[in-house]
């Protein structure tokens, strides 16, 4: 690796004109269904990702002639299926809560 020290003037001409910090945009959990269709930029997620990154296009100095791009990132914890709590042990159905009391862990 090089570091860009080294490579003296080509490194200079790479650097873009204003870099300003991405726009964090957190969701918390979130279900499959409602992660699927915010990839495919529908639903209610969507709605809430475009309202908060109108918001901080506002916050924005006006960049003038050129196009300015604000780098966005999404974060979002998928939430747990509530079918994951049971477990079936030879035919039984038993809670995974209790059985984790009881010392065992499935």
């Amino acid at each position: 690796m090089k570091n860009k020290e080294l490579v003296g003037d080509s490194a200079d001409e790479a650097k873009p004109a204003a870099s300003t910090p991405p726009s964090t945009i957190k969701l918390g959990r979130v279900k499959k269904s409602q992660i699927k269709k915010l990839k495919n930029g529908h639903g209610k997620l969507m709605e809430e990702v475009i309202q908060i990154a109108q918001g901080e296009i506002a916050k924005l100095a006006d960049p003038g002639e050129g196009k300015f791009y604000q780098p966005v990132i999404i974060l979002y914890h998928r939430k747990a299926k509530a079918s994951r709590r049971k477990v079936s042990v030879l035919g039984a159905t038993l809670d995974r809560k209790k059985l984790r009391k009881s010392g065992i862990d499935f």
